[in-house]
């Protein structure tokens, strides 16, 4: 039997920038995911933008595999993270919050939270070879380019645990 650990209701990073549950709608999440730049970074091969029920799913998928927090900077929801044991996302939603330093903060948030979970590595499923952004921002929180994929490579950081 898979007994999962109670995740917290939300998780400091510093002052005002920290991690948070929201069940329920994710609608305020919508727009993020009708960017077009975004989703190019996340679904290369997706023609088509999220709606409501896409975003429901997947959010509710995320929630079912691992721990899905919101990122709130200032008091606002900016984008998303999910961890499990067998993947690893971020997205920072709202394009202003970009190149800003905030998802190195949340990624090491990560990396302490996958440790108190108990695992031994955090592992990326794949990042695109042109998201350039992403790559040099894992690279700098320590992360391994892995195996190559169809569009770019895998990428994981071993936990001293």
């Amino acid at each position: 039997m898979n007994m999962k650990r109670a995740q917290p209701d939300f998780l400091s990073i510093e002052e005002g920038l920290r991690l948070v549950t929201k069940e329920g709608n994710h609608a305020f999440a919508l727009r993020w995911y009708q960017d077009p730049a975004t989703v190019k970074m996340l679904d290369k091969y997706e023609d088509n933008e999220y709606d409501l029920a896409r975003l429901e799913w997947m959010y509710g998928f995320l929630s079912r595999i691992g721990e899905l927090y919101f990122i709130e900077s200032g008091g606002r929801l900016i984008g998303d993270v999910a961890l499990s044991p067998d993947d690893f996302n971020i997205v920072i939603g709202l394009p202003a919050y970009r190149r800003k330093g905030i998802a190195t903060k949340v990624i090491e948030r990560m990396k302490a939270r996958a440790k108190e979970l108990g695992y031994r590595k955090i592992a990326v499923k794949e990042i695109y070879d042109f998201n350039l952004p992403s790559i040099a921002c894992f690279k700098q929180c320590g992360f391994k380019r892995g195996a190559k994929t169809l569009d770019g490579y895998s990428y994981s950081f071993k936990l001293d645990v």
